[in-house]
């Protein structure tokens, strides 16, 4: 017997230092870091792991050019666009640029001042679970 747990879209918080700003000569910034990773993340129904091989990760919309980049996951509040996406070290890497609009600009104040959290919107399509640990591990995720 199969067990179906519907979760709809999902959201992973990232802490990360590893942020890497960089202005081009045409004054468009862009943002380079870590989106998600690997890291065990507890649910309601058990432990969630993504998981990072390229394979797992459909990354259609993002070659597309079709990925938003959103403050606070506000579809009303687009910052900039996702340009590319790679996976190196069990994490997925981003690289994005900021709109040249007012609140872009705010957002990239805030950036230059500190702010360092990321987080990420996806959805699960595949999941394994793991019943003697109640791991679920998602082996096709976007």
């Amino acid at each position: 017997m199969s067990k179906e747990i519907k979760v709809g879209r999902l959201v992973r918080d990232f802490p990360t230092t590893e942020l890497t700003v960089t202005r081009g000569e045409d004054s468009t910034t862009t943002l380079t870091f870590p989106a998600s990773s690997e890291a065990p993340i507890d649910r309601w129904f058990g432990t969630e792991v993504l998981a990072h091989d390229r394979s797992a990760i459909r990354m259609e919309r993002i070659e597309r050019g079709a990925a938003p980049f959103l403050f606070n996951h506000d579809w009303n509040d687009p910052i900039g666009m996702i340009d590319r996406a790679s996976v190196k070290d069990g994490r997925l890497i981003v690289d994005a640029h900021l709109f040249a609009t007012a609140r872009a600009k705010e957002v990239q104040q805030m950036v230059d001042g500190g702010l360092r959290n990321v987080s990420i919107g996806y959805q699960m399509h595949t999941v394994e679970e793991d019943s003697k640990t109640n791991i679920f591990t998602s082996r096709d995720w976007e």
